[in-house]
């Protein structure tokens, strides 16, 4: 007995060694008897030996017995079919034939693509990530597809692939490259592609963050600016450590300096800051003179320069309290443009008494710098019990303060103005 390739027009031939999923492959059992002769219209019973098929991949099956069946593989493997003929017919009591080893490969196109490993990594920028970017394809009967051709591609972030950026799959139709992070930090900020040669709409996507590299410099990430003579910059300086592509990077710590790279007064404020999450940010900064300047800030061996700026006049309000001539004992200063003093009030204090640096009547202390103290005390009473007129304008007059002999009693629009200043200046009123 022999199972044939049962073909059109009632021809057979023998079963070839190979087929494809999907493929219909029509089986006949052909009896002989001793002599040869062949015996038509034999039932046979019809088995498949195979790992991954069953009897239900004969198509056709419908009874135990029967003389032909049509095989369609709806997976690939290796596979035998069996036909056993068990009668009398010229003795013939029990006869097996098979097909002999049958290949089902899949040869279909793709019918999917899926990711098997590589998505949502995390590396450092312009190195290779860790897990391999492997794919694998399907047919439309979920069977690998052997031999199909993949192309990797990097769609977003500047990466690439290492080595060839077409790749067969293989038995199990998979497909894997290596990738390589672009040079721009951030969080799924690289995208890399698979997707069929022959079948563009076939395609698969991984996503990647890239994370900063180590330290290689630092840069200013945020430049002064708003800068107003002995004024706390309006802007202040922030120094970022960055990597060889000018990521800003936390793999830093320690402290960074700041001087005066170009300009002919003096900077002051505290000059030092340490790094926190790659930062490394200053708070009080200010310049005695008005003029256009730039900062150089260093860090271990590396150093950077800021963009110049222009130090301006002094703002309405601002204050200077540590002058060397006026320090008041409640912590009063100097307006820089009106050139007035004012003190923060106490209640008390009166404001006769807290305008200058020590309460009446006491002696001279370590604030006056040696020159003549406070109002007197008759003055005082005075001024306190009357109008201060004459007696004000005649003790500013005649006084010797903070090495100047040039006082007089402010007029109402200069304390207006200080007022308004101070109040401008959001440190006010009073």
């Amino acid at each position: 007995m022999k199972i044939l390739n049962a073909g059109a027009g009632n021809t057979s031939r023998h079963i070839s060694a190979s087929a494809v999923v999907g493929d219909e492959i029509n089986l006949k059992a052909a009896v002989f008897s001793p002599a040869g002769n062949y015996i038509e219209d034999v039932e046979v019973f019809w088995s498949v030996d195979g790992g991954n098929f069953t009897v239900n991949d004969l198509i056709n099956f419908t009874n135990i017995l029967q003389t032909d069946v049509t095989f369609k593989p709806s997976r690939t493997g290796a596979v035998l079919i069996k036909a056993t003929y068990i009668g009398s017919v010229y003795n013939l009591t029990s006869i097996t034939a098979s097909s002999g080893l049958l290949s089902v490969n899949s040869g279909g196109a793709i019918d999917s693509i899926s990711v098997i490993s590589g998505n949502n990594q995390s590396g450092i920028v312009d190195q290779n990530l860790a897990t391999v970017f492997e794919v694998e394809a399907l047919d439309s009967f979920s069977n690998p597809v052997q031999g199909a051709s993949i192309v990797f591609s990097s769609e977003l972030g500047g990466g690439s692939i290492v080595g060839s950026t077409t790749v067969a799959t293989d038995a199990s139709g998979r497909a894997s490259v290596t990738v390589r992070l672009g040079t721009t930090s951030g969080t799924n900020n690289n995208l890399f592609q698979a997707t069929s040669l022959d079948d563009s709409s076939k395609y698969v996507s991984i996503q990647a963050s890239a994370n900063a590299g180590a330290v290689a410099g630092i840069e200013f990430g945020i430049e002064p600016a708003a800068a107003f003579v002995n004024s706390n910059f309006g802007i202040q300086p922030v120094i970022y450590a960055v990597d060889a592509f000018s990521n800003r990077t936390t793999l830093s710590s320690g402290t960074v300096s700041i001087t005066l790279n170009t300009g002919g007064g003096s900077l002051s404020g505290t000059t030092t800051a340490s790094f926190i999450d790659g930062a490394a940010s200053f708070t009080d900064l200010q310049y005695d003179t008005q003029e256009a300047i730039d900062l150089a800030a260093n860090y271990s061996t590396f150093a950077a320069t800021s963009a110049s700026f222009t130090v301006g006049a002094p703002v309405p309000g601002a204050c200077q309290n540590t002058d060397s001539y006026f320090r008041t004992e409640d912590g009063g200063c100097k307006d820089l443009v009106s050139g007035l003093v004012w003190s923060n009030l106490k209640s008390s204090i009166s404001w006769q008494n807290s305008i200058w640096d020590s309460e009446y009547g006491a002696a001279s202390d370590v604030d006056d710098l040696g020159w003549t103290n406070d109002y007197s005390a008759v003055n005082i009473s005075q001024c306190i019990d009357s109008p201060c007129t004459t007696e004000m304008a005649s003790y500013c007059h005649s006084l010797n303060e903070g090495n100047r002999t040039d006082w007089r009693v402010p007029t109402v629009y200069e304390l207006q103005e200080l007022y308004t200043n101070y109040t401008v200046a959001g440190a006010g009123p009073y």
